[in-house]
């Protein structure tokens, strides 16, 4: 079974690849869902597909929840690819053709290196970086960047349950804007759009009104998903530290120690404070009377919250 951004077993991320690749869009919260039930110490897991016409698939029982949804993930890769076989096709990567003006763009905007005998052309157009040399493209030519509703791709059935996509760009000037580009039949969707895609960016590439505007040297920036995972939890800690820095935001203490009224600090963190342990705000005055009672509590207090507050694992913020 195909691994997803080399997460090898994780079924769930490679039902929602072939989802996306079949319907042509992204994968929400609610397309594909799981349904689990407990049966004694161990769980099934039930996958629906509401993308796709809320089918199911359910798989073995399992000893934790986590696997049982793997395994009905599993099973729902295996129908999918089940049913695409009887139409004679399979799970096999795409193969796509790539017309020369956009390699050579491909190869301009650092996509794919000519050079390196060991990269495939295949592989180096995935469908990030075919979505980003488009709206690279577009920006250039018209200047700007696109509006909601402009590129929009219309998908038609044709017999043996393939699907064929369609795509015109009306904000373009000239004979390009009257233009219609179909890509062809498949099964899947995402491979149809993405064939119009290329097609339409060949025809720019080669339009002689556009083709002096476009360089697409540095303006595609295409990252993994696993990529676009990491900057956000970077953004997200760089927001937080912004907003510690200007004082927004302080973080509640978290000691260590083994006091009853909690992790560090006696009863003094258990709620007997303002804020039940949480953060509390001082002025000057409170801190240093804060500051002589932990003194007191350290130097041998024999009360149950200052005596095993004081003997835990590292003491508390107090």
């Amino acid at each position: 079974m195909p691994d997803h951004d080399g997460q090898e077993g994780n079924y769930k991320n490679v039902l929602n690849a072939l989802c996306q690749r079949l319907t042509g869009h992204s994968m929400s919260k609610t397309d594909i869902t799981y349904e689990t039930v407990r049966h004694g110490a161990q769980f099934q897991s039930t996958a629906i597909l509401t993308c796709l016409e809320a089918q199911q698939s359910a798989g073995e029982l399992c000893d934790t929840d986590k696997a049982a949804e793997q395994s009905a993930a599993y099973q729902g890769v295996i129908g999918l690819e089940a049913e695409l076989e009887a139409l004679g096709y399979s799970l096999q990567e795409r193969t796509l053709e790539i017309p020369a003006a956009v390699r050579q763009a491909a190869i301009q905007a650092g996509i794919f290196s000519a050079i390196s005998a060991a990269q495939d052309i295949q592989d180096a157009m995935t469908d990030s970086s075919i979505k980003g040399m488009m709206n690279a493209i577009l920006a250039q030519v018209l200047e700007r960047k696109c509006e909601g509703g402009e590129v929009a791709y219309e998908f038609s059935g044709v017999t043996g349950g393939l699907h064929v996509a369609t795509l015109k760009l009306q904000m373009l000037e000239g004979e390009l804007g009257r233009c219609t580009w179909t890509g062809t039949a498949s099964p899947f969707k995402r491979d149809a759009q993405l064939d119009c895609a290329l097609k339409a960016m060949e025809s720019i590439l080669t339009d002689p009104t556009y083709a002096e505007k476009i360089n697409l040297e540095g303006a595609v920036n295409i990252r993994s998903s696993s990529e676009k995972k990491q900057k956000e939890k970077e953004a997200k800690r760089n927001k937080k530290q912004e907003a510690m820095e200007s004082g927004e935001y302080v973080p509640s203490p978290k000691g260590k120690g083994k006091g009853k009224g909690g992790k560090g600090c006696g009863k003094m963190g258990g709620g007997k404070m303002p804020g039940g342990g949480g953060m509390v705000m001082c002025g000057p005055e409170e801190i240093k009377m804060l500051a002589m009672m932990r003194m007191m509590m350290m130097g041998g207090g024999s009360g149950k919250g200052g005596g095993k507050g004081s003997k835990g694992k590292g003491a508390g913020p107090y």
